[in-house]
């Protein structure tokens, strides 16, 4: 081959890749192809029990037809970071509780978004749709884009969502990430004592989890699951035990006996619009699967409490910045009577502050 015809030959090939996309880089909340260690983690339980996630994305759900299909569990999507709030939230945070299917609130984490002001999102919009539960489970941190931020300030900001989490709800908050995002991305040990909800799109009996986690909970096997009720495609999901041990975890979780968080009257961003779409979030959130392993297509629909591996489930994303609720009146002269309209906007003014304190719990303590 003439040095001229060598020279070609890795051009060539460079072209052949980006033309099959092997050169793309990671979506935005992609968990891409990693380069780290990963380890096969399999599940301590003979059995599992089935359960979904589900955003906006999966439209209006049939809770009814759900639980009759055999789900016995649910996470439902609170927002995604600060600016898209899911408007199916309220609906399908009621819902499942109407119908019997254990239901936990969680959030795509976004680590440039202020991590309190996130987790004080979660905690007023399960309040403003009935509050939270002993037997719920714990609020989720959905951990899949780095946001532009380093790894240590992703971290950072995680520890200060699960502090606040903890804080108000009195429940361990779970943590759902995938091996090759938090290994490839060097997210430290120091949170490996949460539960895991670990993703990974498999038809295998194991799953990967990232390396700091010796074990895991929850499973995201699929992003295209099958279940009655639902439209479309919906993440499918697996907790390792019975349905007594999924009881006995919530309970375990509960760092103070009243755990929870009380209802309370919606947060003034509750008329957020509608999510609209961004490609390429994944995960919890939806959108692609992991580069590891196609994702399968979905096995039949539970039917029983307990399943051994091979049902298959996806919910989708958006982030669009969500209207700003104003809270500004144009100011007003005092004239005759001005004293008397005072005094009442001052009461005003100290119920809604003593109504808003109301709607958290006291600082749990940590065991």
């Amino acid at each position: 081959m003439s040095p001229r015809a060598a020279g070609l030959v890795p051009a060539m090939l460079a072209a052949l890749a980006g033309a099959a996309g092997c050169d793309r880089p990671a979506a935005k909340g992609e968990v891409g192809r990693s380069r780290e260690a990963v380890h096969t983690v399999c599940g301590t339980a003979a059995t599992t029990v089935p359960g979904i996630d589900v955003s906006t994305w999966q439209g209006v759900v049939d809770w009814g037809a759900v639980a009759g299909a055999g789900i016995k569990f649910a996470f439902v999507r609170v927002s995604h970071g600060v600016s898209t709030i899911d408007t199916q939230f309220p609906a399908n945070w009621q819902g499942t509780r109407a119908h019997g299917v254990v239901r936990g609130a969680y959030q795509y984490f976004m680590p440039g978004d202020d991590p309190t002001a996130q987790a004080q999102l979660v905690v007023d919009h399960i309040a403003a749709a009935g509050g939270l539960q002993t037997d719920d489970l714990p609020c989720v941190i959905d951990v899949e884009n780095m946001d532009g931020v380093a790894a240590s300030g992703v971290m950072a900001a995680i520890h200060t969502w699960i502090d606040f989490i903890e804080a108000h709800t009195g429940k361990r908050p779970i943590i759902y990430t995938g091996s090759y995002f938090w290994d490839d991305h060097g997210l430290d040990a120091t949170l490996a004592g949460y539960p895991l909800w670990t993703a990974h799109y498999t038809t295998a009996a194991c799953p990967l989890a990232a390396n700091p986690w010796s074990s895991w909970r929850f499973w995201q096997y699929t992003s295209t699951g099958s279940v009655a009720g639902i439209s479309g495609n919906v993440d499918r999901d697996r907790f390792d035990g019975t349905v007594a041990d999924l009881q006995a975890f919530i309970a375990a979780g509960n760092l103070q006996s009243d755990a929870g968080v009380d209802a309370a009257p919606p947060p003034a961003d509750a008329a957020a619009p509608a999510d609209g779409a961004q490609p390429g979030d994944a995960g919890a959130d939806g959108g692609p699967p992991p580069d590891d392993a196609a994702a399968p297509g979905d096995g039949p629909a539970a039917t029983d409490g307990a399943v051994t591996p091979g049902d298959g489930g996806a919910t989708g994303d958006a982030d669009r910045p969500r209207a700003l609720a104003s809270g500004c009146a144009a100011g007003r002269d005092m004239g005759g009577g001005a004293a008397l309209g005072a005094a009442a906007a001052l009461l005003l003014v100290g119920v809604a502050r003593r109504r808003r304190g109301a709607r958290t719990r006291r600082p749990a303590q940590r065991q």
